[in-house]
């Protein structure tokens, strides 16, 4: 998964929720990031198969992106 930084807002807080919105993984907790591109690995060793959601909240605003795991 990759995102762009802007240098105003530098933090960044990620994880993996399951259909019902609880926390699986926790991918990046309040981290600092510098402007630019970024690209964010999500692990899946451990989670069950099926339909997963990647919750991204940076500079203010929640962006969320289907996970599939076999």
């Amino acid at each position: 998964m990759s995102l762009h930084i802007q240098p105003s807002t530098p933090v960044v807080s990620a994880d993996v929720i399951d259909a019902l919105g609880r926390p699986l993984r926790a991918l990046a907790a309040a981290q600092v990031q510098g402007a630019g591109l970024h690209t964010l690995a999500v692990p899946t060793v451990g989670l069950l198969a099926g339909l997963h959601t990647v919750r991204l909240l940076h500079d203010g605003a929640t962006a969320y992106r289907k996970l599939l795991v076999e």
